[in-house]
């Protein structure tokens, strides 16, 4: 379902992946809300969720918002492609963010700002910081830092992409299965096509690691190991 007439047409399109973890992609949801002035759309993707997650969003997804219900989990690459697949057509930038990934104030502008002023950029990120648990206050640590270009990989949690960028890269490889090593193929396939990466040094986002993996019950180790094998067996080396 696209945007209402009495709304804008979104800037950004974030995408969020849910896999029984509906606290944390309730708290993430309500962040970007709160967070966001860019107009924007959220497109929530529950990955064959068992946990009833999908009657707790009822109340988060607005009318210019979408969300689709898979009957069963086909993997993180694949969750997010379908979101892909279903952003605004007139949507410039797409916001990839992980469930367990709370954004702050002005984040997401933050990093559509650095993309505008270097486009050579394929992607950016934000500087972040990893937590157990996800904290009562989130707000900015309130030391703005400069922008940073890389050519070192970033990894997923939360980056925004131009949509002309997608369209020429195209979809995250689904080889990777329910999750790790989808980020650095995708970087990857950016640097062979000549972009940097570039973190936005005014945009902060607290990242509780692998909370879909423990919810679960998944080893992650040994998922990673899996799949750094398919990525050496599609690239050579890592």
């Amino acid at each position: 379902m696209y945007l209402d007439s009495q709304h804008p047409d979104p800037k950004v399109s974030v995408i969020v992946l849910n896999w029984n973890t509906p606290g944390h992609t309730v708290d993430c949801l309500e962040k970007v809300r709160a967070c966001t002035e860019l107009p924007h759309e959220v497109i929530l993707v529950d990955n064959g969720s068992t946990d009833g997650s999908v009657g707790k969003f009822c109340d988060l997804v607005l009318l210019w918002d979408t969300l689709i219900r898979l009957p069963k989990n086909v993997g993180f690459a694949a969750g997010v492609n379908r979101g892909l697949r279903a952003i605004h057509p007139k949507s410039e930038y797409v916001c990839l963010l992980n469930s367990d990934a709370f954004v702050t104030e002005g984040a997401i502008e933050e990093m559509v700002t650095v993309l505008e002023a270097h486009h050579q950029l394929g992607l950016v990120g934000p500087r972040g910081k990893t937590v157990l648990n996800p904290p009562e206050q989130r707000g900015e640590p309130g030391v703005d830092y400069e922008d940073v270009i890389t050519d070192k990989t970033l990894a997923f949690f939360c980056v925004v992409i131009p949509s002309r960028v997608v369209d020429q890269i195209g979809l995250l490889d689904e080889r990777f299965g329910l999750g790790t090593w989808e980020d650095g193929d995708y970087c990857k396939r950016l640097k062979d096509a000549g972009y940097t990466f570039g973190i936005a040094g005014k945009a902060f986002v607290f990242h509780e690691v692998n909370a879909t993996f423990r919810a679960n019950n998944l080893d992650v180790q040994s998922i990673c190991n899996e799949n750094q094998g398919k990525y050496i067996e599609k690239w050579g080396s890592v």
